[in-house]
């Protein structure tokens, strides 16, 4: 149903808005395959292909796109690999490949050029909040049953990741919902809305929680690079001591468990810190992995290190990685361009007006970031609207940003 409405909507806003709503839905039915392409690839592949087919019997507004030279450059190099892997792996390989990657422009544009209204931005960061329910509701009745859906360990900690293939799906929908939570607070809230904020305080406590159930390094570093950000940022200095403070406190009250936990969670790189194992342990064994494919890059032709070896599938589990073996030396530097072009921009622009959807999308940045470092973020479509979107929206030269 979902995909009538995008190939018949007016707009292809509506469409959008209702996707990041029904993501958490689609997320979870990850275990249904069709040639070995699950049901969430065909889905997310079927939704922007319409989109693609929409720019050609519709008037769609790609001209007005913002840094439109930037992307198109990336476009291209995506459309050479994209070749490349169907050369390589086949053209089923090869499409999963360059849809994926295609709604990191895809979002940008839709939030930058379609989303200039208040109304239609509000609309959207509901959707980033709404979203959250369904997941949140798994992973509670996972942790108060004790009912796994999918049972995953990490040092003798289960993992409440709910219906969901990974953690990785479950505290994207957490991350985006207090996102969404921050802006609607600062932009769209009114005062006299009691209900609605204690559900926004509830529902964002509900959130922290499910975080802590996920026993998530990438949460951690998320968690801190917020603090670090909110503090020198926005010049609010005491917010160190203060989340520190809180945190001993809250340890304090649980009998010393938060503390217990976390050394569990770290237990191997406190390990290599003293010395007791080899970096190849690190990080649920990443270390080795990296180490892996570092030596096998070596040995590489010179050629398929500057396009890349056609393989966009491995246990790469960092994203810069895969890039680099997806498509090369010329790949890695138009991704990375990309996000560092757009950090410094939203940084200079924060800078300069102090806007907190600036600061919101610095958020998000941070985010993509730390989860680059142990996943594929640049492959997964449901985190592109909470930090792709958000970079559009934060850009949009049409849209006003009032607080409330």
């Amino acid at each position: 149903m979902l995909l009538l409405f995008s190939l018949f909507s007016n707009s292809y806003k509506k469409p959008f808005i209702a996707s990041i709503f029904l993501s958490p839905i689609i997320a979870s039915t990850w275990k249904y395959q069709f040639s070995g392409i699950s049901l969430i690839d065909v889905y997310f592949m079927l939704f922007i292909l319409i989109f693609l087919v929409r720019i050609l019997i519709k008037k769609e507004k790609l001209y007005e796109i913002p840094y439109q030279k930037f992307f198109l450059i990336f476009i291209f190099i995506l459309v050479f690999v994209s070749i490349h892997i169907y050369m390589s792996r086949g053209i089923l390989t090869a499409v999963e490949f360059f849809t994926k990657s295609l709604y990191i422009p895809f979002c940008f544009y839709l939030c930058s050029v379609h989303f200039s209204k208040g109304k239609d931005a509000k609309a959207l960061i509901i959707s980033f909040i709404l979203a959250v329910i369904f997941p949140l509701i798994f992973i509670f009745i996972q942790k108060v049953t004790g009912y796994t859906w999918r049972y995953h360990e990490t040092r003798g900690l289960i993992r409440s990741q709910g219906v969901y293939h990974d953690v990785a799906t479950a505290r994207t929908f957490i991350i985006q919902a207090l996102l969404g939570t921050y802006l609607y607070w600062r932009y769209f809230l009114d005062k006299a809305r009691y209900l609605i904020k204690n559900f926004l305080i509830l529902l964002s406590i509900l959130c922290i929680i499910g975080l802590y159930f996920l026993y998530s390094k990438t949460i951690v570093l998320t968690l801190i690079l917020w603090i670090l950000l909110f503090s020198f940022l926005r010049k609010r200095i005491y917010a160190l001591p203060l989340a520190l403070g809180f945190l001993l406190l809250i340890n304090s009250i649980l009998g010393n468990k938060l503390l217990y936990d976390m050394k569990t969670l770290f237990s191997k790189e406190i390990e290599y810190v003293a010395g007791d194992i080899s970096s190849d342990y690190v990080l649920a064994g990443r270390g080795g992995i990296w180490k892996m494919y570092s030596k096998e890059w070596k040995d590489l032709p010179v050629l398929e290190k500057i396009i890349g070896t056609g393989r966009s599938h491995g246990y790469f589990h960092n994203d810069f990685l895969r890039v680099l073996y997806s498509g090369g030396i010329i790949l890695l530097i138009s991704y990375s361009a990309l996000i560092v072009f757009f950090a410094i921009k939203i940084f200079s622009a924060f800078i300069k007006e102090g806007k907190i959807i600036h600061f919101a999308t610095l958020l998000a940045i941070a985010y993509y970031l730390a989860e680059s470092v142990g996943q594929l973020p640049g492959f997964y479509p449901i985190i592109q609207p909470v930090t792709w979107g958000l970079v559009g929206l934060s850009l949009n030269r049409d849209l006003q940003w009032v607080e409330k």
